[in-house]
């Protein structure tokens, strides 16, 4: 599976909104799957650094957090209530 890096990393037959979804939902799919089974303490290389595969999965957690905030921020600056806000 491509990283979703930028988009010439992604895979070809990406043309449509529902193919990235579909290939997105996959990946997380993919990071669950592998979390239980993991060893956490295994040394690694990411992004050209040591780390362990915990260090990796915490590196996922912290991204997928930081775009969720863009998305909040981005939804309440156009008008958009997140539901879980709405009253």
């Amino acid at each position: 599976m491509a990283s979703p890096g930028n988009s010439k990393n992604l895979p070809k037959g990406i043309v449509s909104k529902a193919d990235l979804a579909k290939w997105l939902k996959d990946s997380e799919d993919a990071v669950r799957a592998a979390y239980p089974k993991a060893d956490m303490k295994k040394a690694v290389k990411f992004l050209g650094k040591d780390t362990t595969v915990e260090g990796v999965f915490l590196r996922l957690l912290v991204h997928s957090h930081e775009h969720m905030g863009q998305l909040i921020a981005y939804a309440r600056s156009t008008g958009v209530v997140p539901p879980w806000s709405a009253k």
